[in-house]
Order: structure tokens, then C-alpha cells, then sequence
């Protein structure tokens, strides 16, 4: 329903999943006569059902070995293949003979997860 998103009344940050909602699923609401942003609903075959909208995680390569040092005992693999690597030399430039941006653009580690660090949007 991807339609439905920016419509008013859906708070920024969710959408428009549908019209009837179940006990527990996330719907607009009312308190003192004011909208509410979100609220739990109870079983009700008008009430708008939202969900949040979820941002994927954003990840970049490591730049450093210290960066990399929480992530050494880790097994890695090359992308679309099926054979994992045991842990590997690494230091400031590169891992197992890799810059540390190709081993970002070609490794993973062997549980799918990218061969970098999670970038955050903390904002201080």
C-alpha cells in the first residue's frame, strides 16, 4: 500500500496498512478529541491499521584494524560462495591481502552479515 504513504492523518515514520484492525496491531487514534500519533488497537473492523516503516540497516567498510578487532575470531566467505574462511591476518590497510574496501564489496562473514560496521544516525 505504498499509496497510502503521506496521506493525512498517518504520523511521518509509518503507513497505511489497511481498514480493520485486530487486538494488538498499531492504528490512529483519539484521546480528548485530539488525534493521537499511534495507539494499540482493540478488535475493530474500521479503524485504520499502520505500521512502522522500517529503515534497513545502513553498513560501511572498516577503516581501521583496530575498527575490525571486535570482529577477528569471526569466520568470513566470499560472496556467493559456500565455503567460510577462519579468522585471517588483518592491519590497518587490509584484511587476509584485501583492502579493507574490497573485502567490503566482495566478503561476508559467514553468517550473511556484511563485512563491515553498522552505520547509526546517532545524532548528539
Amino acid at each position: 500500500m505504498d499509496g497510502f504513504r503521506g496521506i493525512p492523518g498517518v504520523p511521518e515514520g509509518w503507513e497505511l496498512v489497511g481498514i480493520g484492525c485486530e487486538a494488538g496491531d498499531w492504528s490512529i487514534g483519539f484521546l480528548d478529541g485530539k488525534r493521537c500519533a499511534v495507539r494499540l488497537a482493540i478488535k475493530s473492523p474500521n479503524s485504520p491499521k499502520i505500521r512502522k516503516i522500517e529503515k534497513p540497516k545502513r553498513y560501511r567498510q572498516f577503516a581501521s584494524a583496530e575498527e575490525f578487532k571486535p570482529h577477528r575470531e569471526r569466520w568470513w566467505k566470499w560472496k556467493g560462495q559456500s565455503l567460510i574462511s577462519p579468522p585471517a591476518r588483518y592491519n590497518d590497510e587490509e584484511h587476509n591481502s584485501t583492502s579493507w574496501r574490497q573485502s567490503f564489496d566482495e566478503k561476508v562473514f559467514d553468517d550473511g552479515a556484511p563485512f563491515g560496521v553498522e552505520v547509526t544516525d546517532d545524532i548528539r
